[in-house]
């Protein structure tokens, strides 16, 4: 649980610096081992969202499509909570509200076959 924590406030950190791109590697490490573990809960993968989503300057300094990174991580979270029975509280719900923006904002109907068939996938997990 330790390690999730590290690569939040790692994550955290990088951002308010201005390195995005490493904020994001922190970031989705995190995000992976906190999705993983026994002992999931939805606050912290909430707040690592957070920080994908609201304090990195998506299009600016970050390509919307590094967000698809977290789509394994994302679909082991959602069936971590499921196995655990806690998918069905309104801390779950928010989660997967956020959880689904960030999908959608890495999968626009653009470039070839195979990027737009990637980002079909990834809408409709959302």
């Amino acid at each position: 649980p330790l390690y999730g924590s590290a690569c939040e406030r790692l994550a955290r950190a990088l951002v308010h610096e201005g390195k995005h791109q490493e904020a994001m590697d922190a970031l989705v490490e995190g995000f992976t081992v906190i999705a993983t573990k026994d002992a999931v809960h939805a606050t912290p993968l909430f707040e690592l969202l957070g920080v994908a989503l609201d304090e990195m300057p998506l299009l600016r300094g970050v390509d919307p499509a590094e967000l698809a990174r977290l789509e394994v991580p994302i679909e082991a979270a959602v069936r971590n909570m499921h196995y655990r029975g806690l998918a069905n509280d309104a801390n779950a719900g928010v989660l997967f509200e956020r959880m689904a923006r960030a999908l959608l904002l890495c999968s626009m109907a653009n470039g070839d076959p195979a990027r737009q068939a990637d980002a079909a996938r990834r809408r409709e997990i959302a």
